[in-house]
C-alpha cells in the first residue's frame, strides 16, 4: 500500500531557534538508528512520524524503504504498509514535545485501516527502515486507539454441552466453557435449569433434579458491552426406580397381628439405573382424597433393599391409615407418584409380523395406541394391511420407517393409504430409488407431522402414552442406509424392548460408547435379519437380552440369519424366535412379566419343555385354548404340572435364580 500523502508541520524559526539546528545533519550521513517514532490521533487519521539519527547523534535524511504495522493486543493487524522515501522527503518540524527535528511525517486515514474487535485502550506499532541492506526497527506501545477503529460489538457465541438424559437426585453437569466472544470481552453466564431454578455459577453448572421429567435448560451468555445471546438444551431425567403396584388394601392378619387393619401395598421394584439404588421404606407415603398423608410404618422386603442395576425386588409396605380414609396415590421420596387402581391397565403387546425377508412390527399399548415399526417389502403389503385390520387397527399413532431400504418401507405407501397415520419418523437418509420416492410422496400426502434427523437426536424421547420410547440411534448423514437406521428402546413397567433396524457393528459400537444411553434390555430385535456383520458379542454383553427375535424370510438369498450370529446368541444363552420358522411372534407384558405366543400353530397337542426362569413361551394351538399372560408370577414348581382344557399360564419374573422344568400338555375338548 502506498502512502496516502504528507502532512508536514513546519515551524518558522527565529534566531533563538537556529542553535537547535546544529544537531540536524545532512543526507551525507548514514542512519544508524530510528531515534524517534510516534503516532498521534486526530478525528479522522493518524499523524505518523519518525526521525533517523547517525552515529554522531545527528538527525539525518536518507532514502530507503519504510514498513509500518499497527496491531492490537491480540496481534490483529489494522494497518500494514510499505513504501519508498527519498532524501528530499525529510523535513524540519517540531515534535509534540516542542523539539525541532529533521524527520519524515505522513498521514494515515482511519478509513484506510481495518477495525479491531479488541476493547483495550491502546494499540501497538512497529516501524522498519531499510537502508543499503540494513534494517532499522522500532516498536512502540500505548498508541491511541480511536473509537473509529473499534468494530461494532459482536454478540457472544454460547455453546452448551451436557447429557441428554440423567437421573433424579443425581447431579448433572452442564459445560459452557467453549463459549466465545468475537470481541474478546469477558463473559458472564446465567442458567435457567428448566424447573424454575436459576443459577449464575460461571461457565459450568452442576444441578440435581428432584423429579423425573423433560427439561429445557437455557444458557444466557453476556459480554461486557451489553451483548447477550442464549442457547437451549433438552435433558430427560428419569427415576432410577421403576415401581409397579401388584396388590393393595387392608391387611387381614391373624389374631394378635399388630398390623391387622393397616393399609398395605405390595409392589415390584426394578432398578433401571447404571448404579445400585437403595429403597428406603421410610420414604413411602400414601395420600387420600382430602390430601391427608400417612407415612410408612414398616416394610417386608424379598431380597435386599439395595438393588443392583437391572435387577428387581419385591416389597410390601404398611401404613397406619385411619379406617375412614381411602388412599388414592402412593408416593415415594416425594417424586414418584403411583395412583391406586390404575396400574393394571392391561398388557402391552408387540407383534413381529412374518412378512418374509423384511421387518414389520406393531406395538399395541395398554392405552390403545399403536406404533408400527417398518412396513415390510412391497410383496407383503396387502398381507400386512389385512393383519393390522384383523387386530382392529384403524389409526397408527406413530409410524417408524427405520431406514429407506425396500424390505422395510416397501409396504409403507399402502399402509399410509389404508390407515390414519398421526406422525412419521424416518432418518432422512436419501436414496435415489422409486421405493423411497413413493414413501416420501405418500408421507407428504398423509399430511401428518414428519420427524427426521433434523428434529431428533439419539437420547431423545417419543411420547407414546404410558410407554417410554427413546431414540438410541438416528443418522441422516450415515455412510450407508443401514447405519442410518432408527434404533428404539421401549419400556413398559419393568420390561424393556430394543428394536435395531439394520444397524451393523459400527453403530453398535457408537451406541455403546455413548454413556447417556442404557442398552440393557429384555427383548432384542436382532439387527439386519441376523446378518453376520451385526449383533456382536460386546453388544450382546451390553444389552444382556433374554429373548432375541429374528425377522427373516425363509430361504432368503443372503443366508440370514448367519451361523455366526446364531452362535453368538447361543453363547449368550438367548432364547431365539424366528419369523421364518415360528411365523408371527407375539410378546405380551403387563410391565412385570411377559409371555410369548407364536402363530400359526399347526398341531392341536403340544409338549413344551422350558428350562428357564426368564419367561414362558405359549404356542397358540386353537380357538378353544385361552392363553394369555397372567398378573401372577411363577415362583417355583415342585413337580411337573399337567394342564387340561382352557388354561391361563403366567410368565415368570425375569432373572430370578429358579430353574424350572415345565411340561404341559394342552388337549382340545
Amino acid at each position: 500500500m502506498r502512502k496516502r500523502g504528507l502532512a508536514v508541520s513546519l515551524i518558522v524559526m527565529g534566531v533563538a531557534a537556529s542553535l537547535a539546528l546544529s544537531m540536524i545533519g545532512t543526507s551525507e550521513s548514514s542512519p544508524q538508528l530510528i531515534q524517534t517514532f510516534g503516532l498521534s490521533a486526530t478525528t479522522d487519521a493518524f499523524s505518523a512520524y519518525f526521525v533517523l539519527r547517525d552515529s554522531s547523534g545527528n538527525d539525518v535524511s536518507s532514502g530507503g524503504s519504510v514498513g509500518l504495522r499497527i496491531y492490537d493486543d491480540f496481534s490483529v493487524v489494522l494497518c500494514d504498509v510499505f513504501f519508498i522515501v527519498h532524501d528530499g522527503d525529510f523535513k524540519k518540524y517540531a515534535t509534540p514535545t516542542g523539539d525541532m527535528v529533521l524527520g519524515y511525517i505522513w498521514t494515515i486515514e482511519y478509513s484506510s485501516m481495518a477495525k479491531s474487535d479488541n476493547r483495550n485502550d491502546s494499540l501497538n506499532a512497529e516501524l522498519s527502515f531499510g537502508y543499503k541492506g540494513n534494517i532499522l526497527t522500532k516498536n512502540i506501545g500505548n498508541v491511541p486507539f480511536p473509537p473509529e477503529l473499534k468494530a461494532p460489538n459482536k454478540l457472544p457465541s454460547p455453546v452448551l454441552n451436557g447429557p441428554t438424559s440423567g437421573w433424579s437426585k443425581r447431579q448433572v453437569r452442564f459445560d459452557a466453557s467453549n463459549s466465545t466472544d468475537p470481541n474478546m470481552d469477558s463473559l458472564s453466564f446465567s442458567w435457567a435449569l428448566g424447573d424454575g431454578h436459576q443459577e449464575t455459577s460461571g461457565e459450568n453448572a452442576t444441578y440435581a433434579y428432584s423429579k423425573a421429567g423433560r427439561y429445557t435448560v437455557v444458557l444466557t451468555v453476556n459480554d461486557s458491552e451489553g451483548g447477550s445471546r442464549s442457547v437451549s438444551h433438552n435433558i430427560t431425567i428419569s427415576d432410577p426406580e421403576v415401581m409397579v403396584i401388584d396388590a393393595y388394601g387392608r391387611w387381614n392378619g391373624t389374631s394378635g397381628d399388630a398390623r391387622s387393619g393397616d393399609f398395605f401395598v405390595n409392589m415390584t421394584i426394578r432398578n433401571q439405573a447404571p448404579f445400585e439404588v437403595e429403597i428406603r421404606s421410610s420414604l413411602f407415603q400414601t395420600r387420600d382424597q382430602e390430601g391427608q398423608t400417612s407415612n410408612s410404618s414398616g416394610a417386608e422386603t424379598t431380597g435386599s433393599s439395595i438393588i443392583d442395576t437391572g435387577m428387581t425386588a419385591r416389597m410390601m409396605v404398611f401404613f397406619e391409615v385411619p379406617s375412614n380414609s381411602t388412599p388414592i396415590v402412593l408416593l415415594y421420596d416425594s417424586r414418584i407418584i403411583l395412583p391406586f387402581g390404575e396400574q393394571s391397565t392391561g398388557n402391552l403387546t408387540v407383534h413381529f409380523f412374518d412378512v418374509g425377508q423384511g421387518d414389520a412390527i406393531l406395538v399395541e399399548s395398554p392405552d390403545s395406541r399403536n406404533m408400527l415399526i417398518d412396513c415390510g417389502p412391497e410383496s407383503a403389503a396387502s398381507t400386512l394391511v389385512e393383519s393390522l385390520k384383523s387386530l382392529s387397527v384403524t389409526k397408527i399413532d406413530i409410524l417408524i420407517a427405520t431406514h429407506p431400504d425396500a424390505d422395510h418401507i416397501g409396504g409403507a405407501d399402502e399402509v399410509l393409504a389404508a390407515f390414519d397415520v398421526q406422525s412419521i419418523y424416518h432418518p432422512g437418509f436419501f436414496t435415489d430409488t422409486a421405493t423411497y420416492g413413493n414413501f416420501l410422496d405418500a408421507a407428504q400426502a398423509e399430511g401428518c407431522s414428519i420427524y427426521t434427523d433434523d428434529q431428533i437426536d439419539p437420547g431423545d424421547f417419543i411420547s407414546f402414552g404410558q410407554t417410554v420410547v427413546q431414540i438410541l440411534n438416528i443418522d441422516g448423514n450415515a455412510p450407508n442406509s443401514n447405519s442410518a437406521s432408527i434404533v428404539l428402546k421401549l419400556e413398559y413397567g419393568t420390561i424393556r424392548f430394543i428394536f435395531t433396524g439394520d444397524i451393523d457393528f459400527n453403530v453398535e459400537n457408537s451406541m455403546m460408547a455413548n454413556p447417556s444411553l442404557d442398552l440393557n434390555t429384555d427383548i432384542l430385535k436382532i439387527a439386519h435379519h441376523g446378518s453376520r456383520y451385526a449383533t456382536s458379542d460386546a453388544f450382546l454383553e451390553a444389552a444382556n437380552p433374554i429373548i432375541g427375535v429374528v425377522s427373516v424370510g425363509a430361504g432368503n438369498p443372503y443366508g440370514h440369519p448367519s451361523p455366526e450370529t446364531l452362535g453368538r446368541l447361543s453363547s449368550h444363552d438367548i432364547d431365539v424366535f424366528r419369523t421364518d420358522d415360528d411365523g408371527t411372534v407375539i410378546i405380551s407384558t403387563d410391565g412385570v412379566k411377559w409371555a410369548t405366543t407364536l402363530e400359526p400353530a399347526t398341531i392341536s397337542e403340544i409338549s413344551m419343555i422350558q428350562e428357564s426362569s426368564k419367561g414362558i413361551t405359549l404356542p397358540r394351538v386353537s380357538a378353544s385354548i385361552s392363553l394369555s399372560p397372567s398378573v401372577l408370577a411363577i415362583d417355583e414348581w415342585s413337580s411337573p404340572q399337567r394342564c387340561n382344557g382352557t388354561t391361563d399360564i403366567s410368565a415368570m419374573n425375569r432373572k430370578t435364580d429358579i430353574n424350572v422344568l415345565l411340561i404341559c400338555h394342552w388337549r382340545n375338548e
